[in-house]
């Protein structure tokens, strides 16, 4: 254990893969460590998850005072826009700590006059601003690192690791070709997730001998049937059997910052077929297992659905391969070397 280093994460959400995060980092670590998150719909067993006490607040609550956060030496905050958040660093810093922002924005513009203004404008409002809120930046993999050093981050503060999913839970499966012909969706269902198109694309190219499952929940009606199951969310030890038990994995979002169920999906050897807008495609889509789309186009997404179903069991094989090999790179090991490294400085 490190004398005198307090880390605390300040998690927004603070989701159950998080959880697994921080817990493998106490326990590779020992260092003493909290965590203060918004407490979502069910928390129950997290603090048993992550290991570490977990002081939860409602949304905008002030954690100033709080004494579990007295001493911290060293905060990993998720982003920069919870003002509660936002006081907690300035009193780490001003006491002498380091403020190390986690940061999963995605590189990717659009291809509109707007999306380009846009970028500009955030680039500027970083660089005035928000830069000198941290001392150093963990980001999930090579889309975030482009973005921060788009932004005039130095490359020596920028640390990648932010995000995993756990592999003694997500794991390989059968062969591909002896799996069902089944594709899996796992998100919300909500307007960015483009779940809509999807099923318009998968009842499209269907020939009557796929099946596509959907995971999750949102306001979006998706109707049941003509092969499509709609389900609500499930536990992660449930889920990994669902990944295990499909061919492809499907992503078509608008808009992805990273996106943790593409590394589960990997991890569990799927065939990624995810949008031009998904930041996760940058570590996880090679040549042989992946097929990228554009989300605005109903043409190309069944172009891709046409694609991910045809596959024989040669391709199969390579994209099975392919998945696990570039999921194995990224881990829970990933994180704690990646906070490690924001702790030296």
């Amino acid at each position: 254990m490190e004398r005198g280093v307090k880390v605390c994460f300040a998690w927004s959400g603070f989701p159950q893969y998080a959880a697994r995060c921080v817990g493998a980092f106490v326990r590779a670590t020992g260092i003493e460590t909290v965590v203060t998150a918004i407490r979502p719909i069910s928390a129950r067993g997290m603090e048993d998850v992550c290991n570490c006490p977990v002081v939860w607040t409602k949304s905008g609550e002030s954690v100033i005072g709080r004494p579990e956060l007295d001493g911290v030496t060293h905060l990993f905050v998720t982003g920069w826009f919870r003002a509660p958040y936002n006081e907690l660093a300035r009193k780490v810093r001003r006491e002498g700590g380091r403020a190390i922002a986690l940061v999963d924005n995605d590189a990717s513009v659009g291809s509109s006059a707007r999306d380009r203004i846009w970028d500009l404008l955030k680039n500027v409002r970083f660089r005035l601003f928000i830069s000198r809120m941290f001392d150093g930046y963990i980001v999930p993999g090579k889309s975030g690192r482009r973005l921060l050093e788009r932004y005039g981050v130095p490359t020596g503060l920028i640390h990648e690791g932010m995000y995993a999913a756990d592999a003694s839970v997500f794991h390989d499966g059968a062969p591909l070709a002896e799996r069902p012909k089944r594709l899996v969706y796992v998100g919300q269902y909500i307007a960015r997730k483009n779940v809509v198109a999807l099923v318009e694309a998968f009842r499209a190219e269907n020939r009557g001998d796929w099946r596509l499952d959907l995971y999750g929940c949102g306001p979006v009606a998706i109707e049941d049937g003509g092969g499509v199951g709609v389900h609500g969310f499930l536990q992660v030890e449930e889920l990994s059997e669902e990944y295990r038990k499909a061919r492809a994995f499907w992503l078509g979002s608008h808009e992805e910052h990273w996106g943790v169920v593409v590394h589960e999906a990997a991890l569990s050897g799927c065939v990624l077929a995810l949008s031009n807008r998904v930041g996760a495609a940058a570590d996880f889509a090679g040549r042989d297992n992946a097929v990228i789309f554009d989300p605005e186009s109903g043409t190309d997404m069944r172009r891709a659905m046409r694609e991910a179903m045809d596959m024989t069991d040669d391709r199969l094989a390579l994209a099975q391969r392919e998945s696990l090999s570039l999921a194995n790179r990224i881990g829970l090991n990933t994180f704690v070397e990646a906070v490690r490294l924001g702790l030296q400085g």
